[in-house]
């Protein structure tokens, strides 16, 4: 009964993305357009960019994603946007509920997945916007996260290949989820050793197959990627403000867009960051039990978030544009369920 209501919620969440997508909010950008010019291309046969034009980071995964539905109806809105709802929201939230499932009860399951269709402002507008690596890194965090949970309970040597295939799509298309990428790997590390790093290195060279093929034609990835996420300096107590105080509310759908009263913002932050802690203290407590992948599962999503949080306000990008950066933890929704 819990999968059943979970269903009919993500498919009212779906039927209301659609909606939003003919009225065409939120508004496109020159972001959208370069990707949708990339899509036409990729159908056409003209071109197969590895990344964004005119850089070197930010993967093409939304535009050859696209490409088949612009080659078929166009390069308009809907065709560009019909993708990230039915591959990336639909999937990202049955994905979510049957990692809620392993991880906690059915029923919480339902209720995880019918607050992650209802959405935020913000939330919503990260999911529909195909404007490089927003949509699908949600989708990517869950997988890792998933699998991870699934391989420490079976071994599989195929499914230790489909990690390595996701977290070289990370790699390659959008390095946001790194710290779902290595929670996931530290659990497999705890339960497998390192046994299952072939396979998984396997998976991983097709996954960022695009990437490799970059470097080796001599483009400077890593240096394009730092470049685009510096900024100034800024003062500590500024920065941890901006990017956590700021950050963390909006990232979670817990602020507006344009942010929260500043008693409001810090006592979210510092209610959200208690729930974080608590969390993974209970987690940490009960491993020794008998139940210790489930609490270890936990654990992993407890420590991607911290971890994310953790990069984020150390970084000035935070400072500098405090709420437009806010989509930089468009992951967090995924440590949803331990928060909770």
């Amino acid at each position: 009964m819990s999968r059943r209501v979970a269903i009919v919620l993500l498919a009212a969440g779906a039927a209301y993305r659609l909606v939003l997508i003919l009225l065409r909010v939120p508004t496109n950008d020159g972001d959208e357009s370069i990707i949708g010019l990339m899509a036409t291309h990729i159908a056409e046969g003209r071109d197969f960019p590895a990344y964004f034009y005119g850089q070197h980071y930010m993967g093409a995964l939304e535009a050859y994603l696209a490409a088949p539905v612009v080659g078929l109806f166009g390069p308009t809105v809907l065709a560009l946007r019909l993708p990230m709802v039915l591959a990336f929201y639909v999937a990202t939230g049955w994905l979510l509920y049957r990692l809620t499932v392993r991880l906690y009860t059915p029923w919480f399951a339902t209720a995880v997945t019918g607050l992650y269709a209802l959405g935020s402002d913000h939330i919503v507008s990260m999911q529909l916007r195909v404007s490089g690596g927003y949509p699908e890194m949600d989708l990517l965090g869950v997988l890792l996260v998933l699998l991870a949970v699934m391989l420490a309970e079976r071994p599989r040597t195929l499914l230790f290949g489909l990690w390595g295939l996701v977290a070289g799509l990370v790699v390659w298309d959008t390095w946001l989820p790194l710290p779902y990428l290595a929670a996931s790997a530290g659990l497999l590390v705890a339960f497998r050793g390192v046994r299952w790093v072939p396979a998984a290195a396997a998976g991983f060279v097709v996954g960022a197959a695009p990437m490799i093929a970059h470097v080796a034609a001599g483009n400077d990835v890593l240096g394009a990627t730092l470049h685009a996420t510096a900024a100034a300096p800024a003062p500590l107590g500024r920065q941890l403000y901006d990017a956590v105080v700021v950050g963390v509310p909006v990232a979670n759908g817990l602020c507006p867009t344009d942010g929260c009263h500043p008693v409001a913002g810090i006592a979210l932050t510092v209610a959200y960051l208690a729930l974080l802690a608590v969390a993974g203290w209970l987690a940490a407590r009960a491993l020794r039990g008998e139940d210790r992948v489930r609490q270890a599962g936990r654990l992993t999503l407890v420590a991607a978030a911290g971890l994310a949080i953790l990069l984020y306000a150390q970084s000035p990008a935070g400072a500098a544009h405090p709420l437009g950066s806010a989509r930089y933890l468009h992951m967090l929704p995924v440590s949803l369920p331990a928060v909770l």
